[in-house]
């Protein structure tokens, strides 16, 4: 009889967890932030913009699960997830005094190359701006340009667009999957020097 030691290659560290029932890999999620990860420029607030609806274009590098949606203005406003078509993927309200607030939503996954926009009707607020350079990568995703339409809670084909500013302020909350999904490299090693299969038998 020989015993056998199990050799699980160094990739399990950066995989997470490997089954070896299902033969993947789970793996961690990380959370991260848009606009408010790499938000620079001069802020101003207590702009009486209540008759627009403001945001950004954004367009993910890789797909993204959006968990959540923020706001940085003063007052109660729904904040939307829209696809290239205007489709409403989420929304959700959120209530900020001048400082970034997330609101939880069903999470939706967005896909990498596609274009999506994150917007608020003004109505009822006093919104907060910053002057910025615009397209600006930040983490996963790419912000292209400022948003904006009237009237305040409208958003279709007709808006406009502005790339030495950041209207709003909107943002939204996403995760990405971590860990490399490699399958791990197994070696079965007999002590007493054997080589053998690495199937069982009653030896």
């Amino acid at each position: 009889m020989f015993l056998f030691i199990l050799l699980v290659s160094s990739s399990l560290v950066n995989a997470g967890f490997w089954d070896f029932i299902t033969g993947k890999a789970t793996s961690e999620t990380t959370t991260k932030y848009g606009w408010r990860s790499c938000e620079t420029g001069t802020l101003y607030c207590g702009l009486g913009y209540s008759v627009f609806t403001m945001g950004y274009e954004f367009v993910p590098t890789q797909n993204v699960k959006v968990t959540e949606l923020c706001g940085y203005y003063s007052g109660t406003l729904l904040v939307r997830l829209l696809s290239s078509t205007y489709q409403v993927l989420a929304q959700t309200q959120v209530t900020s005094s001048n400082s970034w607030v997330c609101s939880s939503i069903t999470p939706v996954t967005i896909n990498s190359g596609s274009t999506y926009y994150v917007v608020a009707g003004m109505a009822g607020s006093t919104s907060c701006a910053r002057l910025v350079s615009l397209p600006k990568t930040c983490n996963d995703v790419n912000i292209i340009e400022t948003v904006y339409q009237t009237p305040a809670g409208s958003f279709d084909a007709t808006h406009r667009k502005r790339s030495d500013v950041m209207y709003g302020m909107v943002d939204i909350v996403y995760t990405t999957e971590v860990g490399d999904t490699t399958p791990p490299v197994i070696t079965l090693t007999s002590v007493g020097g054997a080589t053998t299969s690495p199937y069982l038998t009653n030896d």
